[in-house]
């Protein structure tokens, strides 16, 4: 797995969608015998990220574009020291 977008949906923010996301992919992996790799992944990623003491920063600055009127997205991926990296995209087409 590259990168992992999470996009918040009409009335669930960028946590909520994530905290969905995590469950399903846990579902999917146990489902599998514990041997898909990318929702291991996946899991991985989205559990670093619930636990990330910085998670209400993010959910602020994605509401703030949104009532901007823009589309914004956070983009979750690994980096090469085995940590990872959360940046925003935006869309600035109308949300």
């Amino acid at each position: 797995m590259k990168e992992l977008i999470i996009k918040p949906e009409r009335g669930l923010c960028v946590e909520t969608v994530a905290r969905r996301r995590y469950w399903k992919a846990v579902d999917r992996y146990m489902v599998s015998g514990c041997e898909d790799r990318e929702s291991e992944e996946e899991i991985e990623i989205l559990l670093r990220f619930l636990e990330d003491e910085n998670l209400p920063a993010y959910r602020s600055m994605i509401e703030d574009e949104i009532g901007r009127g823009r589309s914004a997205y956070l983009i979750l991926s690994f980096s090469e020291d085995g940590g990872y990296r959360v940046r925003m995209g935006i869309d600035d087409r109308q949300a």
